[in-house]
Order: structure tokens, then sequence, then C-alpha cells
């Protein structure tokens, strides 16, 4: 049922830079599809894309005869309006006959690198892929602006101003032409907003520390631009910063409302009473409010979705727990409302309660809500991503199926595990892909369930897949895991972790590495690429233990189609209760990490000595890391692994 909202509710919702510009972003297509179903008309941009195409749009390149010229990264570019001077720039920065050698060959490639990005050839050319990578990011580091800060295409770093500290996002707010997209707010931002009416909120997602300083510079320029527009600020990083021990407001008079967990109810209700509490007059109209849907597990209110494994999707919220069925019904029929007991579905329609891969599972259980809608992701052009066709990212489920490792905050929360039914995610996979054409679906889950894999490999998509899943006997099956290659998927994401098993008792994985073993080896054997995942330097590792895991990986390293290598940080929230000696890492109000003595004395400095020698040298895996796409990692991998030619999956 459409909940009645004011007349001319109007919201803008933004994702700001700097993150991976291959996707579009998840958090505030699901807000859009949530309030639109409601009557809340949305504006939806990717500041973090169109801030990266306006920065490459003026580069410079060589013409023959040497003289610098112009070329946009679109056609529509070259005709913008003069490019707005960067500060401090000068007319001698801007000429390309001041550069070095690499540099002028990576603008004079500019062009061809984004058209090879945008084609699939490209991808199964590791060398010229890596090329094209490392020139993209030659471009962004000669750019004028401040030396201190270093900008890539996933990560944005500045020597002056840490983004763990809150009065360094403060700064960068009351100085937002010190940022390096400061000429993309004035000239890109600014008028896609001046074209719209004045909204009744502006809301800003903000997942990962890498978007935290760009972020709030925007939100300094927004502010001078809209002092009467309301501005609240959400997503994952937000959440984590909120549910720290003793967490205060620290953006009082800047940001309006801070969103803690999901943010549809809020926003919502915002738009309902049409701005209750609006900025008047440009100034704050009563305090800072702070929005936290982190309830007990006995109340019925909304939890927040987040995890350690994948970023939590902005301000959103999953709104049905029910399994993911058994059988597929029509994309057509009503989603009915399912209840779930301890032992199954108590009403509704026949399904499959995803009680984990056998008995004696002990995992998260269901929790019943209300179903949720369609992602909408019609505001976000395919041109605009650094992929060789539309990506499509879909979450089918909110919180973790397992949730019991240690150090993760599904398990220090209690977030219930939401799974969609399997009708509402067909249907919603079905719409979309009409919608998009997608060349990829990118399953967000922190990890695709049994059921949610069991129902992908009975109905197929008719789209390449991938995804987060867990070490299960389930993935060992062979059988199995060709009717997966069959149903489109290309590429599943492992947290192995460690290859000692110790290790992983220890850290409560539910890992046997056996099984492990027979995993890899099956997904070899039906041609779905596995993406590792390894983390070193946890407290119950020492040298050996990661030697171990070394040997695993050495002696399975035909199997394994990319790695990801990690350095273990201890999560604030785990600190009390780890039993280690702590310490901070920094002076940063808003870390979410301590350091720690090493029980066994293997300490930070000795695990970045390992990594650099007996991890990243051994001759088995230095060749898995050299054909793991840099920068774009596990978003590119899908890619690398059809060959860069096309696959065409059962349907």
């Amino acid at each position: 049922m459409q909940i009645p909202t004011a007349p001319g509710a109007h919201l803008v919702l933004i994702h700001p830079p700097v993150s991976k510009p291959c996707e579009p972003p998840a958090g505030i297509a699901r807000l859009a599809g949530y309030l639109e179903a409601q009557g809340v008309s949305c504006d939806l941009i990717d500041a973090n894309s169109e801030g990266f195409r306006f920065l490459f749009g003026p580069a410079l390149r060589f013409e023959e005869v040497g003289s610098p010229g112009r070329r946009g990264m679109y056609p529509a570019a070259e005709g913008r309006s003069e490019r707005v001077k960067a500060p401090g720039e000068t007319t001698a920065e801007r000429n390309l006959t001041n550069l070095d050698t690499w540099t002028r060959r990576a603008m004079r490639n500019l062009d061809r690198h984004l058209r090879d990005l945008r084609s699939s050839p490209l991808y199964s050319q590791p060398d010229r892929y890596r090329r094209a990578i490392a020139d993209l990011g030659r471009i962004l580091a000669c750019l004028p602006y401040r030396r201190e800060v270093v900008l890539g295409l996933a990560d944005y770093q500045d020597g002056e101003l840490s983004p763990v500290r809150s009065r360094d996002l403060l700064a960068a707010a009351g100085h937002p032409e010190k940022n390096p997209f400061y000429p993309y707010f004035i000239s890109g931002l600014a008028p896609r907003l001046a074209v719209v009416a004045p909204p009744l909120a502006i809301g800003i997602s903000l997942n990962y520390l890498s978007q935290a300083l760009c972020a709030f510079a925007m939100i300094g320029f927004l502010r001078t631009r809209h002092p009467q527009t309301r501005i609240v600020l959400g997503g994952g990083l937000v959440t984590s910063w909120l549910r720290r021990p003793h967490a205060r407001d620290p953006f009082d008079g800047l940001v309006d409302n801070l969103v803690a967990g999901p943010g549809e109810e809020f926003l919502l209700n915002l738009a309902k009473n049409c701005g209750s509490g609006i900025r008047e007059g440009g100034h704050h109209s009563g305090g800072g409010e702070i929005w936290d849907t982190m309830v007990s597990r006995d109340d019925n209110r909304k939890p927040a979705a987040r995890s350690i494994q994948a970023p939590a999707y902005d301000m959103t919220v999953v709104h049905d727990t029910t399994a993911i069925h058994s059988d597929l019904v029509s994309h057509d029929a009503p989603v009915s409302r399912v209840c779930w007991s301890d032992n199954g579905a108590a009403s509704g329609r026949a399904g499959l309660a995803d009680n984990g891969p056998g008995p004696g599972w002990t995992g998260a259980e269901a929790r019943p809500e209300v179903v949720s809608s369609c992602p909408d992701y019609r505001a976000f052009p395919g041109e605009l991503y650094l992929a060789p066709g539309p990506i499509l990212p879909y979450s089918a489920a909110a919180g973790c199926w397992w949730r019991r490792c240690r150090f993760c905050p599904e398990t220090a929360e209690r977030n219930p595990y939401r799974p969609l039914p399997a009708e509402k995610v067909f249907a919603d996979l079905d719409r979309l892909t009409k919608e998009m054409n997608p060349a990829l679906i990118h399953f967000l889950d922190n990890a695709m369930s049994p059921a949610l894999l069991a129902a992908l490999a009975r109905h197929p998509v008719g789209v390449p897949w991938y995804g987060f899943a867990r070490i299960t006997e389930q993935l060992a099956a062979p059988k199995f895991c060709r009717r997966l290659r069959d149903s489109g998927c290309i590429m599943l994401k492992l947290g192995l972790e460690s290859g000692d098993q110790r290790v992983l008792d220890a850290l409560d994985k539910g890992i046997d590495l056996k099984t492990a073993s027979r995993v890899l080896w099956s997904l070899k054997a039906a041609g779905i690429a596995a993406y590792v995942y390894l983390l070193f330097g946890t407290p119950a590792e020492d040298r050996e233990a990661a030697r171990r895991t070394v040997e695993f990986v050495a002696a399975h390293s035909t199997a394994i189609g990319f790695l990801n290598i990690a350095l273990f940080n201890l999560p604030a929230f785990a600190a009390a209760v780890s039993g280690l000696a702590t310490r901070t890492f920094s002076d940063g109000d808003l870390s979410l990490y301590v350091d720690f003595d090493h029980p066994r004395g293997w300490s930070r400095r000795e695990v970045r000595r390992f990594l650099a020698g007996e991890v990243k040298r051994h001759p088995a895996i230095a060749a898995i890391l050299r054909r793991t796409p840099p920068v774009f990692t596990s978003n590119h991998a899908p890619f690398t692994a059809m060959g860069g030619g096309s696959f065409t999956p059962s349907s």
C-alpha cells in the first residue's frame, strides 16, 4: 500500500567519490526504488563516476604538431563550457610538453584506454589491461591539485587530512575548493541540481573511507549553495561510526541528520511531513538528529544490514526475510508474506527455510518483514562506467546466514539474516535485466546462501553472474558446480582466510580444509573461477601457520583464479572482548580499528615482511597475483574469467 506523502516531496540522493567507477551505486538505487514506490520523487546522482568523467574530460593531449589540445571522455564533453581552473593551477602545469614521457603517452592514449575498458577484448589481454589501468592512474596522479593529495580510481588520500578525524572532515567541508573534484562540483554537480525543483533534502550515501573526505567537501559545497536544504548523511561507514561505543554526533551544524542503519523509514517520514524541521533561513532548526535503526532482537523495528566482507548498502533496508523457496513461482505471481518459525514455514507459500548446509547447523535465523521494492537503476547510463557492459548489482539478502565468525560485526551486533523470497529475487532480476540488458549480475550478499545457489542452479537467470559464497559441502559436489556454471555462474568469491585448520577453528569460520580443497577442484572442473580471500596476522596465527597457508595456496594454485591478500585489523568493537592488549592506531576519533599485541609475537611489521617476501614472491602465488586485475580487482575479474569473449548461459 502506498503511503500518502506531502505534495511536491522531492529528494536528491548522491553517491560521492571515491569508489571504483565500474558499476552503478546499489544503495541509492535501492532507496529510490522503495521511495518512488511510495510516491516520493527522487533524483539520483553518481557523483563518483560523473566526477571521474569530468576529470578525464578536459585532459590535454598532443596534436600532431605538438600543441596541446582538448579531448573529452565523451563527444558531449567537447562542447562543454570552459573548464574551471583548479586551485593553484598554472598554464605551464597544463602544458603536456612539460610532462614526462609516461604521462604524455598516457594522455595521448586516454581515449583509447577508456574505449577499450568498455569493450570485451581488452580483458583477455592482461598486459594491455594493466597498461590501461596504470595510464589512467598516471593521469589522475598528474592532474593539478595539491601535492598532498593522492587520487586513484579506487582510493583517495590526503597527507594533511585524515578520514578518521572528525575535525579533518569538517576542515574538508570548510574548504571544498581544495578538493580535486571541486571543478566537478562547480560545473557538473551544481548545474544538475539547478535544473530540478529545490529538493526537500539531499541524501549523501557514505560507505567507504575513500569517500569520506570528498563527501564532506561536497557537503561543504552544497551547504553554501543550498543553505536551506536539509542534508542527510547515511551509509555503511556512517553506521559504523555511530555504532561505536560512546559515539557522538561531531557534525552538528553541518549535517542535519545522521542515519545509522536503514534509511527508508526516515526518508519516507521526512517526505510525508514535507520537511518538518527543515532549515529556515539557512540556520539549523534544532540540532542534528541521529536516526538509529539498530534495536534488540525482540523489537520488530528494522535492523541495519552491515558487513565487513561487503559494504553496507547506503541507507537501505531489506524488507523481507522469507527464505529462498525450493521451487520457482511465476514472475507474475503476487509476492506472499511468509513467516518462518524455527522449523521452517509457518504460513504462506510452501518454501524451503535456509537452514544451512546440513543437520546441526546453528547459523542465523531468518526474520519476517515487509517485502522490499525493486532497485531503480534507470538514472545510471551504462556508458558512465568502466566495464565492457552494464553491471547489475543486486542483493538477495541482508545480514549473513552463517554469522558466527569472530571479529565480524554481524556477530557482534546480532544482525538478523533477512533473505528475500525466491519469487521476489527472480521477479526483480527479470525486470532489471530487461531494463538494463546487463553484461553481468553482481550479487552483493555477504555470502550467497545454499538455498539461493540451489535456486539459481535450478532456474538460470540468462545472464552471467558472480558473488560471495561460503565454502560448504554443497560447492564440493562436481555435479552441482556444473549446474551452477550452466546457470551463468562465472566466478565465486571465497573467504578461505587461512590454510591452517587450527586458525580456521579459532576464528569460527566453519571451514574444513579438506572440503575447501574439494570445492576448489570442483569449481575448477566446472569452469567457475575462484576468487580466494586470505587474511594474515589474525590473533590465532603464527609464522608456521602462515606458511601452511602458503603451502595450501601453492598446492591449489591451478584451481585458484584470483587472490586477495589482506592484513588483519582488529575491529574496535571487538577490543574489549578479545582478551588482547590494545592501543589506538592514531588520534582519529572515528577510527574503526585498534592495534594489538599479538599473543604469538606475530607483529604487524613481521607479517608485512612475510607477505612481501614469502607470500607474494612465491612463484605459484605470484602467478595468481599477476592475473588478478589491479585496482578493480574482483569487479573486473569475472570479465577476465570470461576471457573477454561472449558467454551465453542457459536460459
